[in-house]
Formats: C-alpha cells, structure tokens, sequence
C-alpha cells in the first residue's frame, strides 16, 4: 500500500495522508492507513474520511491541536437541493454553484467532526464565518450558547476537495 502526504499551506496545519482504495474497498483501505499512520507516526488526534476511491486521513501528535476533523468529496459529486439547502442554512448564498456548495459542506463536515465532542448533532449548527483564498474559521454554539472556534483549510487533490479544521488547544 503506498501511501501518500498533502503538503499544506504551511508547517502549521496537521498532516493529511491519503491512499487509493483497496478496489473501492474503502474499509479496508481506511484501517490500513490508520495502522500504517499510527505505526509510524504515534499521532494522538486522529480523523478519517473517504470516498469511492480515496481514503484520507489527519493526524497530529503536537499538544496545540484539541481536535481535528477531515471531509472529503470527488468534485464531481451531485448536491441535492434538499441537502443544499441544510448545507447552505443561514449563509447568504443560495444560489451557490455545485462547486462552491461543495466547499462549504466540506468545510461543515469537518467542522462537525471537530466540534461532536461539545454536543453538535447536525451539520447545519456549524457556521463558516470567514473565508480567505483556501483557509477558513468557522464556528458553533453549544447548548448554553458559547462560540467554540475552529480554523480550516481546503486542498483540491486527485479531482477532489478536501477540508481539514481544527480546534487550537487553549490550556
């Protein structure tokens, strides 16, 4: 199994590793890269995503990432309205093309994943507040109403969009 690393914008970003599915066997593929990521890296956040034919995977052993979490879509893929419309809730965009929802529903999905350990249930209690070329923040409520904020970046590899979040450790 070859497996493969994203280089990111910067050093500051966690690492991403991806490979190619086991012939669309993706379970497979998926554990494999978290045991061969976990051999070799001793990562202690970890989070996995995956398509057809990719699995990928963040991970970070550095005490200044709390949580991280990962989303992967082919750009291809089809958004239907009823999904769009939960994707795009509360953003001023609805007529966002497929391309530009994609964006923000991997932004959301992995901002969910990031933020699931203080209550978040549904994709649409995630909101993208800010967006500069590649990187984004993005924000949720919990139940008593405080702002948990996470940082994101997207990467266009191998005819998918894939976004990686991530919540700064504050102690």
């Amino acid at each position: 199994m070859q497996v493969y690393t994203i280089p990111t914008a910067s050093t500051k970003w966690p690492k991403i590793a991806y490979v190619e599915n086991d012939q669309n066997n993706f379970r497979k593929s998926s554990k494999e890269l978290q045991s061969l990521v976990e051999k070799n890296f001793a990562p202690a956040i970890t989070s996995l995503s995956h398509t057809q034919s990719y699995s990928f995977l963040a991970f970070t052993n550095e005490s200044t990432w709390l949580r991280l979490g990962i989303d992967a879509e082919e750009k291809t893929r089809k958004v239907l309205p009823s999904v769009k419309s939960k994707i795009l809730k509360n953003l001023d965009c609805s007529e966002a093309t497929q391309l530009e929802t994609l964006y923000i529903w991997t932004a959301k999905e992995a901002a969910f994943k990031t933020f699931s350990f203080l209550g978040a249930t549904v994709i649409g209690e995630t909101y993208l507040e800010k967006v500069e070329e590649n990187e984004f923040e993005i924000f949720y409520l919990d139940s008593n109403q405080k702002k948990h904020t996470a940082r994101g970046i997207w990467i266009e590899l191998c005819d998918h969009l894939v976004a990686l979040c991530a919540l700064k450790n504050l102690s």
